[in-house]
């Protein structure tokens, strides 16, 4: 909790950072080499991430690196939603509704970056069984769906805050999976992969996992959650 109320004082931040300030330029990216290797496929790249850290700050930083976009979902009461979405698009972050696929595959086949949360579990019927520290549970299958349409490298990435008040990012190698006949089984392969590296993640890093939710409803339903989480929960 203590990490997740900065997260919130720096979102009520945003208006003022720059994306010349300081705690952006100096942001440190491990494993940039994949972005930029799977940029040059030219097929577009989807930034597979979860509910860590400041990711408006990662955002800004990737801003100057690639054709930046982000898939959200809307938060209630409206007026939340309004002044959420509005501090995003003042900072320059191309946003994409959940709902929206066809902008989804434009940014795509025109070689951007779209990033997409891939963390919050679902009901059964809407996502894909993934294994996820020992139990099964269900997560959305956006990543794998749009990559498997576009031919679009999935780079999971995440956001972490340091000890000195700096943040990382970290950006692991592609997810590889050769595509089969069987498109259930090639969607379930991509996710559960997707959920290994955010099991490595967590384990490593507990305490900046801001996923307030049950990962394993014991009855296979999505349980109530009392409050909008401002980095959003795509669903796609």
């Amino acid at each position: 909790m203590r990490n997740y109320l900065k997260y919130l004082v720096e979102f009520l931040e945003l208006p003022v950072i720059s994306p010349a300030d300081d705690r952006i330029t100096s942001m440190k990216i491990s494993g940039l080499e994949h972005l930029q290797d799977a940029l040059a496929r030219g097929k577009g790249v989807i930034l597979a991430t979860a509910h860590f850290g400041t990711i408006e700050i990662g955002a800004l930083r990737l801003s100057g690196i690639t054709d930046f976009h982000a898939v959200y979902d809307t938060f209630r009461p409206d007026y939340l939603d309004r002044l959420i979405q509005r501090k995003r698009r003042e900072k320059g972050i191309g946003l994409i509704p959940v709902n929206n696929i066809r902008a989804m595959l434009r940014v795509l086949h025109g070689g951007g970056t779209l990033t997409l949360l891939f963390d919050r579990p679902v009901q059964p019927d809407k996502g894909v069984p993934v294994r996820f520290f020992g139990r099964e549970t269900a997560v959305p299958a956006g990543p794998a769906t749009l990559a498997l349409k576009t031919g679009a490298a999935i780079v999971p990435a995440f956001m972490l805050r340091q000890p000195d008040k700096s943040f990382e990012g970290i950006l692991f190698p592609p997810i590889e999976c050769a595509p089969t006949a069987d498109r259930e089984h090639d969607i379930r392969a991509i996710m559960q992969k997707l959920a290994d590296t955010l099991q490595d993640v967590v384990r490593t890093r507990p305490d900046q996992w801001y996923m307030f939710r049950p990962m394993w409803p014991e009855d296979g339903r999505e349980q109530p959650f009392g409050m909008a989480h401002p980095a959003g929960g795509s669903t796609a």
